[in-house]
């Protein structure tokens, strides 16, 4: 009887014990999948804020594309995460500047119970755009001159979307005259306006605060202080060692009518001049030392991914009426979104002249700060750019020219460098 007594007892103490082990085991199980579950949702909405932080960004530069935000959005999320289980469902308001983005991802329970009935989780984060998109295609670097920014005659500038700036206090700091008309978000003169604003469709502000050289600190790819000047004259008597010494890798390379080449990055001391010939870059830095770049009489030049560094007496560009020029600037190094880069120290006064009736692809930024740019002739200019920007100290167009001013950044993978182009005095912020 005792023996079947203490069996009863046991039984009766084991039942519990079991019950009592395996609520246990579910209240570890729960508690661990708690803990999984909320780590899982706070890594989830870290993801979805920096996604919203870094699509609402594009904003600045693609703001009437709002499916361009939304899949920068969405392929943000995967190319971090890795996860296909996690999907983005973003919706972007150009007008408002914000993006709403919601994240679902499959939830990861180890053990029955409430967690592991739970599908999915979904977590929010809204970011907004904030500041002035100030988006700058052309400025006039000249602070005294009369008519830093000139047009006259039939020119034409076409800058939808962006903003052309004159430094020039003088009360002509701008001028419109005759036929000339300007299509831009902005014209922000330090002076003031001379000429028919009825030629402008833009919002014409004098007195506007000047805008500092935003490439002043840009480095230069070639340090041409202490060098010889070299001539073309008197290059020709200079022996390799004299060459090598002034940092030459070409001298006084010149094309023909008829001859085509195929020509490569380095220092030309006496520039290139192509005279009714084809010449195609390969990528890279070209320093025009002490000699122009020249396209004349029917010449050609072609190149992908180049930029061109004017340095010494004479170093200047002409392109002439019937010339064809196709240059893209390059992505990276130190002439990154730089199409033409003249050397800070260059003499003032210098000339450069686009007058080619087919440069209609200029792709990056040309800064000319020691010199007038003067564009004329008869056909459109860049307008087959995703992108141009100019920077000079004197820009003057005449004639019967349209300067298109692209602003399709997004559709470029050439860096715009910083101080131009959109992004001046922007940020995001998470509002949600």
């Amino acid at each position: 009887m005792l023996k079947r007594f203490w069996s009863d007892v046991s039984a009766n103490i084991a039942v519990p014990a079991v019950v009592g082990l395996l609520g246990a085991a579910t209240l570890v199980g729960g508690l661990a999948d708690f803990m999984s579950v909320s780590s899982q949702r706070s890594e989830l909405q870290q993801l979805a804020d920096l996604a919203a932080l870094n699509a609402v960004r594009e904003l600045a530069i693609a703001k009437d594309n709002p499916e361009r935000i939304e899949f920068v959005a969405s392929a943000y999320v995967a190319s971090t995460s890795g996860d296909p289980n996690i999907k983005a469902n973003p919706t972007a308001d150009p007008d408002a500047r914000r993006l709403s983005l919601t994240l679902t991802a499959p939830v990861k329970a180890s053990f029955p119970g409430p967690f592991s009935s739970m599908k999915t989780i979904s977590v929010t984060s809204e970011a907004e755009l904030l500041g002035e998109p100030g988006n700058i295609c052309l400025i006039g670097l000249d602070g005294t001159r009369p008519e830093t920014i000139e047009m006259s005659a039939n020119a034409r500038i076409t800058a939808d979307g962006c903003s052309l700036y004159s430094n020039s206090t003088s009360s002509s700091s701008m001028s419109v005259t005759v036929s000339a008309q300007v299509k831009a978000e902005i014209a922000c003169v330090a002076g003031g306006f001379s000429g028919n604003k009825n030629l402008v469709n833009a919002d014409v502000i004098t007195d506007c605060p000047t805008v500092n050289d935003p490439l002043s600190g840009r480095p230069v790819p070639f340090d041409n202080t202490n060098k010889k000047i070299v001539s073309l004259i008197s290059g020709h008597f200079m022996d390799e060692g004299d060459r090598e010494a002034e940092g030459c890798d070409y001298f006084g390379v010149s094309l023909s009518s008829g001859e085509t080449r195929t020509l490569n990055p380095g220092v030309y001391c006496g520039g290139i001049t192509i005279t009714g010939g084809t010449a195609n870059l390969n990528s890279g830095v070209y320093v025009m030392k002490d000699g122009s770049l020249t396209v004349w009489q029917g010449g050609s030049i072609t190149g992908t991914n180049v930029g061109f560094f004017m340095t010494g007496p004479l170093s200047t560009i002409t392109f002439t009426g019937s010339s064809t020029v196709s240059l893209t600037a390059p992505k990276t190094g130190s002439m990154a979104g730089m199409l033409f880069f003249e050397d800070p120290s260059a003499p003032v006064s210098t000339y450069h002249t686009i007058s080619s009736d087919n440069a209609r692809r200029l792709v990056g930024t040309i800064y000319l700060p020691a010199s007038k740019l003067l564009i004329q002739g008869n056909d459109p200019i860049a307008d087959q750019s995703e992108y141009t920007i100019i920077v000079a100290r004197v820009f003057e167009l005449k004639e019967g020219p349209n300067l298109v001013l692209k602003t399709d950044y997004a559709l470029s993978d050439i860096p715009v460098p910083d101080g131009v182009g959109p992004l001046k005095e922007m940020d995001a912020r998470l509002v949600r």
